[in-house]
């Protein structure tokens, strides 16, 4: 996908075979060795397409190109070392807590929330949604980094930007 993406020959060739009523996620996939009844399936729902790192248009022509997303083209136009630099690449960088859990005191779920998180990334949990709101300045982000050092997790701050 990323060839087709970024190597004009291999754009050229995906466009031939799109001309000639190849699909094109079906094609990618046989390319990558899966059996030709199955190949458009395992490219549709490869890890790639569902975290939103690549994904295919069609133009008003009908054509199908891969669109590789900012994140990806991000990571593959800086190639950090693998670990903790690409994850920092694709989602942003480590939010460092400033403050101590002690400093919260005055939240009653606190340590409910430490506790929380701490069991989710034990368990390696699929997800975990905690919503804090109040006005601007008083202190949220810093109770999420809070909370997240203290259950020992790394937080990355992603959403506070988009494109």
């Amino acid at each position: 996908m990323i060839a087709c993406d970024r190597l004009p020959r291999v754009a050229a060739l995906a466009a031939v075979a799109g001309l000639h009523g190849h699909d094109l996620p079906g094609l990618l996939g046989e390319l990558a060795g899966a059996d030709p009844h199955d190949a458009e399936r395992r490219v549709r729902c490869s890890t790639v397409l569902r975290l939103g790192l690549v994904g295919f248009v069609a133009n008003r022509q009908g054509e199908v190109t891969v669109d590789v997303r900012w994140a990806l083209e991000r990571l593959l136009d800086r190639a950090p070392a693998a670990g903790i630099a690409m994850i920092d690449t694709l989602v942003g960088v480590r939010q460092p807590a400033s403050l101590a859990l002690d400093d919260f005191a005055h939240i009653d779920d606190a340590d409910f929330l430490v506790r929380l998180l701490a069991g989710a990334a034990r368990e390696r949990a699929a997800g975990i949604n905690i919503l804090v709101h109040g006005p601007p300045g008083t202190g949220k982000t810093e109770f999420a980094r809070t909370i997240a050092a203290a259950a020992g997790i790394d937080l990355h701050a992603i959403g506070e930007a988009d494109d």
